[in-house]
């Protein structure tokens, strides 16, 4: 059984949950079976695009020193982590599939960046 333990005023409170994993987190890729792991990359630019066209095709634009962008595809589940940050300086990790013969860069982490461009 998984579950919570909250400790309130010295008393422990026990709070089980009843649903199953699968119901939970549901099994998750944000690759396509054909995709192959490539490597790894880092950007550090501005948030200055996004796009759903469709639920499961959400992608970010960073634009790094001024000019430079690289789009970056996001996991279904994780476009709130990144609105706080629209149009701020982030450092975005990603890792790189090849995918149908082209690289894709998918999310894999975000956090707030150190702006290159200021003197």
């Amino acid at each position: 059984m998984v579950g919570f333990t909250a400790d309130i005023d010295g008393i422990e409170h026990h709070a089980n949950l009843t649903r199953t994993e699968q119901f939970l987190s549901p099994a998750f890729s944000p690759w396509a079976a054909s995709d192959v792991l490539v490597g790894s990359a880092t950007f550090t630019g501005e948030l200055r695009g996004a796009s759903s066209r469709k639920p499961g095709h959400e992608a970010i634009t960073i634009v790094q020193d001024g000019s430079k962008s690289q789009t970056i595809l996001v996991p279904s589940g994780v476009s709130d982590i990144v609105k706080p940050y629209w149009e701020e300086v982030v450092e975005v990790q990603t890792n790189i599939v090849k995918r149908s013969g082209r690289r894709a860069y998918i999310l894999q982490n975000i956090r707030p960046g150190h702006d290159t461009t200021a003197s």
